[in-house]
């Protein structure tokens, strides 16, 4: 009677430990898919954060254009020189001394300093913008 009980026991240890082995690699194989799937999210994210940082820039400095924080109209000659750890006027982040940041000016001895990135941008946007506020303007 023992080696059969002895047997059956063995028996079904060895099932058990077959369905084990068996849930194991489906849970590696799942495990390894999901991996996947988030390295792919995240390598996606990496690459859309640019086109993301570059839209709100471009939110920001339309809305301080209209809202006459940043000067409408260019001037021929810009200064550009390294940060000086004030905030950019265009996004609002710091101008470290890493940086190249512009100086328009802006009324008489005041200047508008911007991240060449933000300067890019507004000088794309401010005609558009000019062309949006103008019709406000009353004649007179």
């Amino acid at each position: 009677m023992i080696d059969s009980e002895v047997t059956a026991a063995t028996i079904r240890t060895r099932e058990h430990s077959l369905a084990l082995c068996k849930s194991s690699l489906a849970l590696m194989d799942l495990s390894r898919r999901t991996r996947i799937q988030i390295l792919e999210a995240r390598r996606l994210r990496v690459q859309t954060r640019p086109i993301r940082e570059t839209v709100r820039r471009e939110s920001i400095i339309a809305r301080n254009l209209r809202a006459g924080r940043l000067p409408l109209s260019s001037v021929p000659i810009i200064n550009g020189a390294p940060g000086d750890g004030g905030n950019c006027e265009g996004c609002g982040k710091p101008l470290p001394s890493a940086q190249l940041a512009m100086a328009i000016p802006s009324g008489e001895n005041t200047f508008v300093h911007l991240h060449a990135d933000c300067f890019m941008i507004w000088n794309a946007i401010r005609p558009r913008t000019e062309k949006q506020i103008a019709p406000q303007v009353p004649l007179h």
